[in-house]
């Protein structure tokens, strides 16, 4: 335990209430921790260092066992982890801030991994916080300082095709647990029944479609197979919807249900986005067209049966005003959903 240690009161406060108060007490050295509100069995603290400079942090301390736990603790860029035993069968998983440029996306990450542990039991605590980690060790590696306007506009078509369609007729929590696009999946949604890629394009250009490999639109594992593309009209201002707008309208329709709240959470920061960086998101962006295809029987496509021996990573584009064929009614696309989901 460091010098200068001091545990403060377990008041029911929130984190940023807590860091404050904490940061007001400006030891010489060491650092102090408040508890949160914590189940029996486990502590859950707020913690400021002031040991190089003021940095705040998090640490959690349950039962454990390192082997099972260590080799799987993630290093995150701009933080600092590490993992000590606490007494007999007990750990302590401690989390800093390690650069003053990460301190908005700390609070978002406190924020996140405090509310994940909800309900989660003591054995389990310690697991639970470092596979949260992992998934924030994707977010630093793709948009630690936001999202560019292609890939928002790749989010926005997402984000709509499952506010729209998935969670309606799906249900929240399958709906959540069906979108695979943050994972870099083949489809950017897929369950058993039904799998949809989602493509956004912008108006300003040939309606062109790019397929990332042979394997993106090759059959599946499932009854139904749909291209969603759709066509945005990006505005510095103006006519439209705003991301974060849009996030708030999706986090909304899942109607408080825990587990798609959490998944749909963990879905958002696969992509790269966190609420503290909405302010950044200043572009409008109305949708134009939206065009749903069919992939099936001769869809133009390229697929593994189709790539001679030794070649492989095959992209290519799809001309979307040539695939009149395929293409679904509003009415007809609804009706793929109703049935999927009766």
């Amino acid at each position: 335990m460091n010098s200068g240690l001091r545990i403060g009161r377990s008041d029911d406060i929130n984190l940023d209430q807590a860091w404050k108060a904490l940061e007001l007490s400006q030891p010489s050295q060491g650092e102090v921790r408040r508890r949160l509100p914590s189940p029996l069995g486990q502590d859950c603290f707020a913690l400021v260092s002031f040991t190089s400079g003021m940095r705040r942090g998090l640490l959690f301390k349950a039962p454990g066992r390192m082997h099972e736990i260590q080799p799987f603790l993630p290093s995150v860029a701009g933080l600092e982890i590490s993992l000590v035993g606490a007494g007999v069968g007990a750990l302590e998983l401690r989390i800093l801030e390690s650069a003053s440029e990460v301190t908005s996306v700390f609070k978002a990450l406190a924020r996140d991994v405090t509310a994940s542990i909800n309900g989660v039991n003591a054995q389990a605590l310690i697991k639970s916080v470092v596979r949260r980690l992992a998934l924030w060790q994707g977010f630093f590696s793709v948009a630690r300082q936001g999202l560019s306007v292609t890939s928002q506009a790749g989010l926005v078509a997402e984000l709509l095709t499952l506010r729209d369609y998935f969670i309606p007729y799906a249900g929240a929590e399958r709906a959540a647990d069906s979108w695979f696009g943050p994972e870099h999946a083949l489809q950017d949604f897929c369950d058993a029944q039904l799998a949809v890629e989602v493509k956004s394009t912008s108006t300003t250009g040939s309606r062109h479609v790019t397929i990332a490999n042979e394997r993106q639109l090759d059959p599946v594992q499932t009854e139904t197979f749909l291209l969603a593309a759709y066509s945005l009209d990006v505005r510095g201002d103006g006519i439209g919807f705003k991301l974060p707008s849009l996030v708030a309208d999706v986090r909304n329709a899942m109607n408080g249900v825990e587990q798609a709240r959490l998944a749909l959470e963990a879905r958002l920061i696969r992509t790269g986005y966190i609420d503290e960086h909405s302010g950044q998101y200043t572009n409008t962006f109305e949708v134009r067209k939206r065009q749903w295809l069919a992939v099936r029987d001769d869809f133009p496509r390229i697929t593994e049966a189709d790539i001679p021996q030794g070649v492989s990573h095959v992209s290519y584009k799809i001309d979307l005003e040539s695939c009149g064929p395929w293409v679904l009614s509003a009415d007809e696309v609804l009706e793929v959903f109703r049935r999927t989901y009766a």
